[in-house]
């Protein structure tokens, strides 16, 4: 957009020179300048704003990836919990999976 307005902004000019034989106007020139700033500032704004959503993006996912893993082990620690309290014949097993389970929990994975 900003270029839009710049490049009618420069039609005005000649216009006004064809017409008036005025080789410049001054606010034109001004206004042409603060769109040029301006047009300068958003794009880089936008350019910045879209390289913060990309790292959060990566960051929220890795996170979450984590969490998942957490949440999956501890479901099925539950389950050989509940195993534990149902399955007298196989309480040794039961009991050994679930602290297996746990321990996993517990450690800090390295990535």
């Amino acid at each position: 957009m900003g270029l839009v307005q710049v490049v009618i902004l420069v039609i005005i000019q000649i216009f006004l020179y064809q017409r008036m034989c005025r080789i410049l106007n001054l606010p034109l020139l001004g206004t042409t300048a603060i769109i040029i700033i301006f047009s300068g500032y958003a794009l880089s704004s936008f350019i910045n704003t879209t390289n913060n959503l990309k790292v959060a993006k990566a960051d929220t996912f890795d996170s979450l990836y984590a969490l998942r893993q957490i949440r999956s082990i501890s479901d099925k620690a539950n389950a050989d919990e509940s195993r534990y309290l149902l399955d007298r014949s196989h309480t040794i097993v039961h009991e050994q999976s679930f602290n297996d389970k746990n321990n996993k929990n517990l450690t800090i994975p390295a990535n």
